[in-house]
């Protein structure tokens, strides 16, 4: 939006397609999408009819509101409660951790990542979990027991608690 903004396209140009907050399959199951990215592109001309025009002063709100989060130069901007914010890199630790605790005292890092990204539809990838489990390494909190393997990537490990430092 800040670049439409500075480009000066304006109402009319610009139209947008919010993500349904849910709907239903061919089975009729409820189906709840966190991102576009869940969506395939060969699916994308369902989602037509709920195009809307982008007033200008829409665009200029985002830029507006964009500069304000660069200007705070966070290291991570978060969807909460629908609104982008600056936060902590360790905003989501406690759902990593949550699900640690719940291991014995080794366990499969790929498993984590992969309860932490279904239970609690973050909306996050599996790469940011597992960095943010690297810096939980790093810190002493975990240690890597077995080490990846050059065909697969790094979190394909089993890591072992430091009970102290949990």
């Amino acid at each position: 939006m800040g670049q439409l903004d500075q480009w000066k396209v304006h109402g009319g140009n610009v139209l947008i397609v919010r993500l349904p907050d849910w709907e239903t399959d061919k089975k009729e199951n409820i189906v709840r999408k966190n991102s576009w990215s869940e969506v395939a592109p060969e699916e994308w001309h369902r989602y037509l009819a709920l195009q809307k025009p982008v007033l200008p002063v829409f665009i200029q709100s985002c830029a507006s509101h964009w500069q304000e989060l660069q200007a705070e130069n966070a290291s991570l901007r978060a969807m909460l409660n629908g609104q982008l914010v600056s936060t902590s890199e360790k905003l989501y630790d406690d759902f990593i951790l949550r699900e640690i605790a719940a291991e014995g005292e080794e366990f499969q890092e790929a498993m984590i990542i992969g309860r932490v990204l279904g239970k609690y539809q973050l909306g996050i990838s599996d790469s940011w979990v597992a960095l943010r489990i690297e810096e939980m390494i790093h810190a002493g909190k975990l240690e890597a027991v077995t080490a990846g393997t050059k065909d697969m990537p790094i979190y394909h490990r089993v890591l072992k608690k430091c009970t102290l430092k949990l």
